[in-house]
């Protein structure tokens, strides 16, 4: 399937989004690529559900981590 690109930034600026969603993929299987830590090929292969969210977990926490370090970054 072949998704026009400014369709979808269309779309999300249309709906007073300030950022596009994907359209084909569960937000946890996006989330955890987005992040490099699994292909999609991977998860549809290898890794099973309990990978997938063990891989989310990860995510989470690093991306919360970031944010504290950058929010505080004299704590450490």
């Amino acid at each position: 399937m072949d998704i026009d690109r400014d369709s979808i930034i269309l779309a999300a600026i249309a709906s007073g989004k300030q950022y596009a969603e994907y359209a084909n993929i569960p937000s946890v299987v996006a989330s955890v690529i987005s992040a490099g830590k699994a292909t999609l090929h991977e998860l549809q292969t290898i890794y099973g559900l309990e990978d997938l969210y063990d891989m989310l977990e990860i995510v989470i926490v690093d991306n919360y981590n970031n944010y504290e370090a950058n929010r505080n970054p004299e704590v450490g």
